[in-house]
């Protein structure tokens, strides 16, 4: 389903008449060719390991709308060098960018209020990222091996703060 020109990948908001809503668990996994990808605005979920492994996915968006991202969905893609996750998630899973070792520049949701283990561990090339009000909790090990981060800019009182071997 969708369309594929060259190495990006087109998500339709509608096939054979009914709305695209979700991008379904491992959809992508391991699709080297892939470079880009471009969702349409009705895009609500994107599935577990959905571009794992997709190690020359350079550009993603994510669009408004998305309520939920999977476990891993984008981990090993470390030709991923920014990221916007939109004001309509509110929790990033487990391993979400892990070992994205290209990763330079998180926008995160306004809105988010929890970053699972792992979440950016071995983003070795992320310089900086700002923690917005929202964030009650950071699990342990959520920026593990970020050799390359240098600053951490947090404007909030965070309930649970578990960090573990931010620089290696």
């Amino acid at each position: 389903m969708g369309e594929i020109k060259d190495s990006k990948i087109v998500i339709p908001s509608t096939y054979r008449n009914l709305p695209v809503t979700k991008i379904a668990d491992y959809a992508f996994r391991d699709c080297s060719d892939i470079t880009e990808v471009v969702c349409s605005e009705s895009l609500r979920y994107i599935g577990r390991e959905a571009f794992m492994g997709c190690a020359n996915l350079e550009s993603v968006n994510i669009p408004n709308g998305v309520t939920y991202i999977g476990r891993s969905a984008f981990e090993n893609c470390v030709s991923l060098e920014e990221i916007r996750i939109p004001d309509s998630v509110t929790e990033i899973g487990i391993a979400l960018f892990m070992n994205c070792s290209g990763l330079k520049t998180v926008q995160l949701s306004k809105n988010i209020t929890a970053i699972g283990n792992y979440t950016f561990s071995g983003c070795t090339s992320l310089e900086s990222i700002t923690i917005p009000d929202s964030v009650t909790s950071i699990d342990g090990s959520a920026f593990a091996c970020c050799a390359g981060l240098t600053e951490f800019n947090i404007s909030t009182d965070i309930l649970r703060f578990n960090i573990t071997c931010i620089w290696s």
